[in-house]
């Protein structure tokens, strides 16, 4: 491999540990190949954080450290303080990150598909976003809405049953 330095970080295309990546890919955490130093970049970018710093390990060049910041003062709660007065403390406690977001998602939006579940979750396996979606329709959390069996408009909305 090429010496990966501070300038040439977002040139390498190719994984350092190709068995590391396809196991990764195989779990949803990689897309393709050579994504990693951009999709932080993008991601932090996103989340209105710091760029990432890229700095030499030794004087030599022979490696990089990432440098990541986080801006926890201006830093949005995990489930925001709107979902957490509709859903109530016990039921808002008992979510996982991924149905966090999704309910916030659908509070900011009023509905959500399985297609933006996706990715919210950052997934590409459409079971793992329905059956998250599901899940959270089974709790009483969210409906579900359709008007046929393969209906290309279904989407959820948060219950109004407020379980």
């Amino acid at each position: 491999m090429p010496q990966v330095t501070p300038e040439t970080i977002f040139d390498m295309h190719r994984p350092r540990n190709r068995q590391l990546m396809f196991a990764l890919k195989e779990f949803g955490e990689v897309r393709c190949m050579n994504e990693g130093t951009k999709r932080v970049r993008d991601e932090m970018k996103e989340a209105h954080l710091p760029e990432p710093v890229f700095r030499p390990t030794t004087p030599e060049n022979t490696g990089v450290v990432a440098i990541l910041s986080n801006n926890i003062a201006n830093r949005q709660n995990s489930l925001d303080s709107e979902a957490y007065k509709i859903l109530g403390e016990a039921l808002s406690l008992s979510l996982s990150p991924d149905e966090q977001k999704i309910v916030n998602f659908v509070i900011e939006n009023k509905t959500i598909n399985v297609s933006e579940a996706l990715r919210i979750m950052k997934t590409n396996i459409w079971h793992t976003a329905k059956g998250t979606l599901d899940r959270l329709e089974r709790r009483g959390i969210l409906d579900f809405h359709s008007s046929k069996e393969r209906d290309p408009k279904a989407h959820y909305r948060l219950s109004r049953g407020g379980k």
